[in-house]
């Protein structure tokens, strides 16, 4: 009679869940690299909309010719509503909730803001979901005479 072996003999199985232990071991230390590599880019992606807004705002500014230190009036942006006028210090938005922080949004609630008075005076919005916030932020330091609004990141704690 010829008998057939029928599954796996239990070193073929050891052999599996070695392998796939060497597996995990790799993989899970770079899906950890992933995640923060995602958590900087969501900074470094709300750097872009600091940036640009600040550069959007300035031009705006100059185009309708009103004098430095008096708010745009909200019809200017889309999605403003009317008395939510942008202020302004030096052409550019100021550093404050009624600046910058009115038209640079994040619908997604993945930053808190925390505004300094200074001097000088900073907006920032921390990555919420970030190992440490603190170290993961966009900050907005107001413009200074003759000198344009400092826009820096922190991703060391993301």
């Amino acid at each position: 009679m010829n008998a057939r072996q029928q599954g796996f003999t239990l070193i073929e199985l050891i052999v599996v869940i070695v392998v796939l232990g060497i597996l995990a071991a790799t993989i899970v230390p770079r899906f950890t690299n992933i995640q923060k590599d995602a958590r900087a880019g969501a900074v470094q992606g709300m750097e872009a909309a600091v940036r640009s807004a600040a550069a959007m705002y300035h031009g705006v500014k100059l185009a309708i010719g009103s004098a430095a230190g008096t708010a745009v009036p909200a019809d200017r942006f889309e999605g403003l509503a009317a008395g939510n006028d942008v202020s302004d210090t030096q052409f550019y938005p100021a550093a404050s909730a009624t600046g910058i922080g009115r038209i640079v949004l994040d619908e997604a609630g993945d930053f808190t803001t925390v505004a300094n008075a200074g001097p000088p005076a900073t907006y920032e919005w921390r990555y919420t979901s970030a190992t440490t916030p603190t170290n993961c932020y966009v900050r907005y330091q107001e413009a200074a005479a003759n000198t344009p609004p400092q826009i820096t990141t922190d991703t060391s704690g993301c």
